[in-house]
């Protein structure tokens, strides 16, 4: 099989999406499926796939007709995995209409919608309700559809610890952190003591002389700041607790078991946070760059000082998240593929 992965990355939404399709990417290419990649001019996305030896095309996010010719000459399947924040009706019309077979990996719902395959892991009921114009896909609903890394699955299984002598606290605002609001949960941290802190921050994060300075400034021998790792879920596993804005990291977090704090950045974030809030499996707090500081430290310190707090909020996300989710996606696509003869 021959797949042709298009998706969206960009300073304003990030690259969320974009990793998400690396990680499914991956485990199709373990099958021994051949992978592309169209992606619309993004340089932190470029590079990537040019890192990884993957090939790929650049074309603008709106060009329809360029991406289902680049789609027809590039793939004997015609098959497309499409990963947008919001992906257009008109796109998918004209992949419909000349007999290309659609996945389509979706977050927020509520649209009109066309395609053979839907996954859509979020555990928010209202984001899972669409209007289908055609016959209804496959429906892939809920965390069980979660994209996550393989080695996520040994960090599945390991034992989570809570007493640690030398607590980590791991920060992780996504890959872009447009808001800034890394440099604001700095202040928050320089009050907690016999910590480890660790900042974590992407290749496309545009606030990294900020950080330098404010790290420069503070002589803390207990900050350490990385920028585009790759061992981003072990470290997680082995930290006592994370910070993060939401997004596809708290997927990643309640697979690892380890328990976080959230302070979001857009509508979309806050609303997934709530309800990972309700399961038990993390602290909604607020958004990143409003909630007091004072707020922020509070939260940390009640955390660390809560073992059995953790422990059971550990519990709470390994219970929603699994590692298996690109395994069971590969199933559904393979075996309806196979069966209309798609290929």
């Amino acid at each position: 099989m021959n797949m042709i992965f298009w998706v969206e990355a960009s300073h304003n939404i990030g690259t969320g999406h974009f990793m998400e399709s690396l990680i499914l990417a991956d485990y199709l290419i373990n099958q021994k499926m051949s992978v592309n990649f169209i992606v619309n001019p993004y340089q932190p996305a470029e590079l990537e796939l040019q890192n990884r030896n993957i090939p790929y095309s650049v074309i603008e996010i709106n060009d329809y007709d360029k991406v289902f010719q680049l789609i027809q000459n590039k793939s004997n399947s015609k098959c497309a995995i499409i990963n947008h924040r919001d992906v257009s009706i008109n796109a998918l019309k004209l992949l419909h209409q000349n007999g290309c077979f659609i996945v389509v990996i979706d977050q927020l719902g509520k649209k009109q919608i066309i395609c053979d395959v839907l996954i859509n892991r979020s555990i928010v009921s209202k984001w899972l309700v669409y209007k289908f114009l055609t016959n209804k896909p496959v429906c892939c609903f809920g965390a069980d559809y979660a994209i996550l890394k393989e080695c996520c699955q040994k960090l599945y299984k390991e034992d989570k610890y809570f007493l640690s002598k030398s607590p980590t606290i791991l920060v992780t605002m996504g890959g872009v952190d447009r808001t800034g609001a890394t440099l604001r949960i700095l202040k928050a941290l320089q009050s907690i003591k016999y910590v480890n802190k660790e900042i974590i921050v992407g290749k496309g994060f545009v606030h990294l002389r900020q950080l330098q300075q404010s790290l420069k400034e503070m002589s803390d021998s207990s900050f350490h700041y990385y920028q585009g790792i790759n061992n981003l879920e072990e470290r997680m596993k082995n930290s006592d607790i994370v910070i993060s804005a939401g997004g596809n990291t708290l997927y990643e977090m309640a697979c690892v078991g380890t328990p976080g704090i959230v302070l979001w950045e857009d509508d979309h974030e806050r609303i997934q946070a709530k309800a990972f809030s309700e399961k038990g499996i993390i602290q909604f707090l607020g958004n990143g760059i409003s909630t007091p500081i004072e707020d922020i430290s509070k939260s940390i310190h009640k955390l660390l000082n809560s073992p059995e707090l953790r422990k059971k909020m550990s519990q709470c996300g390994k219970k929603l998240v699994d590692p298996f989710g690109s395994k069971r996606i590969f199933n559904k696509i393979y075996k309806l593929t196979k069966k209309e003869n798609s290929f």
